[in-house]
């Protein structure tokens, strides 16, 4: 049976793993929605490795470099803050089009990626980690007019609390992912405080 003083242990560090969030994650995922591709981006990116370098202003999409942007408004030229870093390891491009093809219409802060030049993209006085959430409609276009390949594509950067990750979906979502180290530690914690919970219970029935 587990001491008391050791099932405080086992329970601060179980607070302490489910309390971690080393990885915020962005994902845009470009659909096919009738007669138009429409492509919906959440989640939220950690800038902590990354550092200021320029702007976008539009949203647009060249696959062939790997270039999405998403949100602001098509007709109106919408800076937004750049963040770029040599580290920010993927693909260089989705797909075979070389020319920039705005949307018709776009919601939410411009975001985006450009593979071919490891850049990141946020909004203007973005602060890291924090919710994002854009969209964009190209109508009367399909995924071949726009030159994209369907597949997932993953861009890295940053290391330990620094950690993040961009990724484009084109087409269907792919299969639920292997947990993580970070998930498969969460579980593993959970289990082990669920079991000290239940060892304390029968120590206090016995």
């Amino acid at each position: 049976m587990l001491a008391r003083g050791n099932l405080r242990v086992w329970v601060g560090a179980a607070l302490l793993v489910l309390g971690t969030n080393s990885n915020a994650a962005f994902t845009i995922t470009f659909s096919q929605v009738g007669g138009n591709v429409v492509a919906t981006g959440s989640g939220s990116i950690n800038t902590a490795a990354l550092t200021l370098s320029g702007s976008a202003t539009r949203p647009n999409v060249r696959s062939g470099n790997a270039l999405a942007y998403i949100g602001g408004t098509p007709l109106v030229n919408s800076a937004i803050e750049v963040s770029s870093v040599g580290s920010v390891v993927g693909p260089t491009s989705f797909g075979s089009q070389l020319v920039d093809t705005e949307p018709n219409t776009a919601s939410g802060g411009l975001v985006g990626i450009v593979g071919v030049n490891s850049r990141i993209f946020v909004p203007p006085g973005y602060v890291s980690q924090t919710p994002i959430n854009s969209s964009a409609t190209w109508n009367g276009a399909t995924f071949a007019s726009l030159g994209l390949t369907p597949g997932t594509y993953t861009w890295t950067w940053g290391a330990g609390p620094t950690a993040d990750s961009f990724t484009v979906v084109i087409g269907a979502a792919a299969p639920a992912s292997i947990p993580t180290l970070s998930e498969w530690a969460m579980l593993s914690m959970s289990g082990l405080l669920a079991l000290a919970g239940f060892a304390a219970v029968r120590r206090q029935r016995g």
